[in-house]
């Protein structure tokens, strides 16, 4: 009988022990980290296609705030990051023609030792993720490969003429 006591009270303290691990396995202790929505967007520009064209950048904020801006440098990156989840994003990079382009475009050709070739290259890399607890959820992240256009100088002002408004990337999205 004694022997009968001894293994019930064992028994009954690890069915106790097991029920007190298994309660304190609850996943009630996670903590959730807000939603974040990033966006990146960034162009580079040749010093030639800033000489002969007027750039404009018109974009949205993750909050939807839309943003018009001129370039004036060779590099332009806007990066943010905001809580919650956004679902519109606009990164649309325009270039228009001078009007004085005859006369840089005579400029140009009158460089002392000057290149043969003007270099009309633009770069724009651009992406838009959602992020939460466990992991980036990416809506979009590409790259346009740079776009290399080489003009010959006695060719330059009929190239410019015939390509006086240029849409250098146009990422309108809404992803809902």
């Amino acid at each position: 009988m004694k022997m009968k006591c001894i293994k019930l009270m064992t028994l009954l303290m690890v069915a106790a022990l097991a029920t007190v691990t298994f309660t304190a396995c609850g996943d009630d202790d996670k903590i959730e980290l807000p939603e974040r929505t990033t966006v990146k967007y960034t162009v580079s520009i040749s010093g030639d296609m800033l000489r002969f064209y007027d750039i404009t950048i018109n974009y949205l904020t993750p909050t939807g705030i839309e943003r018009n801006e001129t370039l004036s440098e060779h590099t332009w990156s806007y990066n943010e990051t905001v809580e919650g989840r956004y679902y519109e994003f606009k990164f649309i990079v325009r270039a228009i023609l001078k009007t004085n382009f005859r006369e840089l475009v005579e400029e140009y050709k009158n460089i002392p030792d000057g290149p043969t070739t003007a270099n009309l290259q633009t770069s724009p890399i651009y992406s838009a993720y959602f992020t939460n607890n466990t992991a980036a959820n990416t809506y979009d992240n590409r790259r346009q490969e740079a776009e290399e256009q080489n003009v010959h100088v006695t060719e330059l002002e009929t190239y410019l003429e015939n390509n006086s408004s240029l849409i250098l990337v146009s990422f309108p999205e809404n992803v809902k």
